[in-house]
């Protein structure tokens, strides 16, 4: 039986950091987050904090009502951290706020 090289261990290196746009963010962070199952009180301190600042674009896309944006952010979230409280409501808001507008249009 022929055994493997053996070969020498490299340093562990760490993670270059890359400022994404919310919407090129999430599907950076799906490609390269494994999936989280841990409550949020779980979650690494970086991802934390990426989902905070999500969350936030997410609620200005809201307020300038472009629900589409806010809702594929909430969406990007909810792929993160399934269990999102903030993201589930941020979802519905945006929704409820798409459908209304929606609603508002009337055809002559």
């Amino acid at each position: 039986m022929a055994q493997e090289p053996v070969l020498p261990e490299q340093p562990a290196s760490e993670p270059s950091s890359v400022d994404l746009s919310p919407t090129d963010s999430a599907i950076a962070e799906a490609a390269v987050v494994p999936p989280v199952s841990a409550a949020p009180a779980g979650l690494q301190p970086e991802i934390a904090a990426r989902i905070t600042a999500m969350l936030g674009q997410g609620q200005e896309y809201k307020q300038q009502l472009q629900y589409d944006k806010a809702i594929a952010t909430a969406e990007s979230v909810l792929m993160i951290d399934p269990g999102n409280r903030n993201a589930k409501r941020l979802m519905k808001e945006a929704k409820e706020g798409q459908q209304a507008a929606l609603n508002s249009i009337e055809i002559d």
